[in-house]
């Protein structure tokens, strides 16, 4: 596991959890860069859950950013992800975000 504190966020990457039946799932954790709990949005995907959105899916980031500019109000974008939620517009609201591997 790898943590790090960046854009306001504390990021631990490749966390794992074992299941009953012993397989292994790899997650990472955005949370807030402060003490206390945090309501959690958790999404779980086969999409890769570090690989940026322009990686798998270029022509469609360019085309959103290009068509609907404000998807990227209040964000760099660099931590968005294809069907996920962007953890900088919600952590900044008190959410932490676990983004799940499959």
């Amino acid at each position: 596991m790898k943590t790090i504190k960046q854009d306001g966020m504390i990021i631990e990457f490749d966390c794992e959890a074992i299941m009953p039946d012993k397989t292994v799932i790899r997650y990472d954790i955005y949370r807030p860069d402060k003490e206390g709990q945090f309501p959690c949005i958790t999404t779980y995907g086969p999409y890769s859950k570090g690989m940026h959105f322009s990686q798998g899916y270029s022509l469609f980031w360019q085309e959103i950013k290009d068509k609907y500019p404000e998807i990227l109000e209040g964000t760099s974008g660099e931590y968005m992800n294809w069907e996920t939620v962007d953890p900088e517009k919600w952590i900044p609201e008190g959410y932490a975000v676990v983004r799940i591997d499959s």
